[in-house]
């Protein structure tokens, strides 16, 4: 629960702003020109004086607001002869300079950006920063069966969620920013029990040829479970660790992007891991500009995921959709709301329509990431699973890396951030349907396993040799073995030797 509070803790911590600029003498100033503060409105009057407006675009026509970046080139020496009367005459022929002094913020809440003044020429570094904040899941693939994986596999998410919910209520109460950044930091110090808690993976372990300790644990879940294991059930680990470690030593991960029907699963996932990084960032950074309550808009859009993480496992377990159209559907309903999202004004009877075309877009990209997750893992090898699901975990960051910078340039074009994330996850959604489908299917052990998985099944007289052998179950690989093992003058040893 602790991660969704340090990626989105800088949604509270570099909120967006309306500073206006420090004025010299502001406190002379407004004794002069509010009879002793008795003046109503003392405030906002002493603020219409010294700072300019000017027309901005809202979506559906343009409003007066401060500028924020400048003032009247005025001090309190030059303004102590002028009386109320001639005061419009005097602003008229007043120039404006820059900031130089400062700005004032809302002092109802503490931020990074108002305690660094990171507004105006520097402003860049808000989204800054949220990009190079962006520079587990796995290991529950590994200790679960082919039913149980996309069941297993979204507790995660849920309880990601929850976390991303607690958010919204500490930065309510806690409102100076490095208290809150203390108080949510502070929990994670627990993950360093984790290392004597959570046990290792027994297929890594296999692979890794550490039999007994595989066995202990595979031992431990059995009886955590009330399942009891037949007695010579574990006695083939060995042999098959003979089997796999081979796989392991002679496959890196460049071997993902080395063969064909590998790297094209690959690279889809890379796709549509990045885009999903880009439109999940790209709308949970974005809720504090909804307008209203900032506090209430980030509880709802962790609130929102909670339902759409079942409606993936709903989905995910559905003979008739299973894994792949799940992803197709999700990101494909993600893209046609932000799509749509561009041609809804920002402004006025219109607002309701926005929040709720973006909370939908949410649901989607949330039931998106939580499907190709479980995908993923099932997808890849066992030699190379962590590798490959760490490599895509890698493409997800550099979609939340693009994310602030493409908020940014709705500056240029306001729709354009919306208009990139449909388009974007509507290519991903086609693309993710050339991969295979994996509900209840075994996650392929070996690197050959994985690279035959999805393949279409050719005629008997297109295999050549070499492809039939390779297509030998397991088993028969391994008979074939320990006959050259206890017989090296068979002919087999010649026959195999030709293949």
């Amino acid at each position: 629960m602790t991660v969704p509070v340090i990626y989105f803790i800088l949604v509270f911590q570099f909120p967006p702003t309306i500073p206006w600029c420090k004025v010299p003498h502001i406190d002379k100033i407004k004794h002069q020109f509010c009879i002793d503060n008795v003046t109503s409105n003392c405030e906002e009057f002493v603020k219409n004086l010294t700072i300019p407006k000017h027309r901005k675009n809202v979506g559906c026509g343009s409003v007066l607001t401060y500028d924020q970046c400048h003032r009247y080139d005025i001090s309190y020496e030059t303004m102590s002869y002028v009386t109320r009367g001639s005061i419009q005459s005097y602003f008229n022929n007043t120039k404006t300079v820059e900031c130089d002094i400062g700005w004032e913020y809302d002092e109802s809440y503490s931020t990074v950006t108002s305690e660094f003044d990171l507004v105006c020429g520097r402003s860049y570094l808000n989204t800054l920063v949220l990009t190079v904040n962006m520079t587990g899941m796995l290991v529950v693939s590994e200790h679960v069966g082919p039913t149980k994986r996309a069941m297993v596999g979204l507790i995660y998410p849920i309880f990601f969620s929850i976390g991303y919910m607690l958010l919204a209520v500490y930065a309510y109460f806690i409102r100076e920013w490095w208290k809150l950044q203390l108080a949510t930091i502070a929990p994670s110090l627990v993950f360093l029990s984790y290392w004597w808690i959570i046990p290792e993976s027994p297929r890594w372990l296999i692979s890794k040829g550490r039999i007994e300790e595989a066995k202990k644990i595979i031992q431990l879940s059995a009886r955590v479970n009330n399942i009891t294991i037949p007695k010579n059930a574990l006695d083939g680990l060995r042999e098959q660790k003979k089997y796999e470690t081979n796989d392991q030593t002679k496959h890196r991960a460049i071997d993902l992007l080395k063969f064909p029907n590998m790297r094209k699963k690959t690279l889809i996932l890379f796709y549509f891991w990045c885009i999903c990084g880009l439109v999940y960032f790209g709308i949970s950074f974005g809720t504090s500009n909804l307008g209203g309550n900032p506090y209430l808009n980030v509880f709802i859009a962790a609130a929102v995921e909670i339902p759409a993480y079942g409606v993936s496992f709903v989905m995910m377990e559905n003979g008739r959709i299973g894994r792949r159209w799940s992803a197709f559907c999700s990101m494909g309903f993600c893209g046609v709301s932000n799509i749509a999202l561009s041609f809804v004004p920002a402004c006025g009877h219109m607002v309701w329509i926005r929040t709720t075309l973006t909370m939908l877009g949410k649901f989607c990209i949330t039931t998106s990431f939580a499907i190709i997750i479980i995908f993923s893992a099932e997808i890849f090898p066992t030699a190379l699973r962590t590798t490959g699901v760490g490599m895509c975990s890698v493409f997800t960051r550099v979609g939340g890396i693009i994310a602030p910078q493409l908020m940014v340039l709705g500056d240029v074009w306001k729709p354009l951030p919306a208009v990139a994330c449909g388009i974007t996850s509507i290519v991903a959604s086609v693309l993710v349907l050339f991969l295979p489908e994996t509900k209840g299917e075994n996650l392929p052990e070996t690197f050959e396993q994985a690279e035959q998985f999805g393949k279409k099944a050719k005629a008997a007289h297109d295999v050549s040799p070499h492809e039939r052998y390779r297509e030998l179950t397991k088993n028969e690989e391994m008979e074939l073995e320990t006959v050259l093992i206890n017989d090296p003058t068979s002919p087999l040893k010649e026959s195999l030797s030709k293949l």
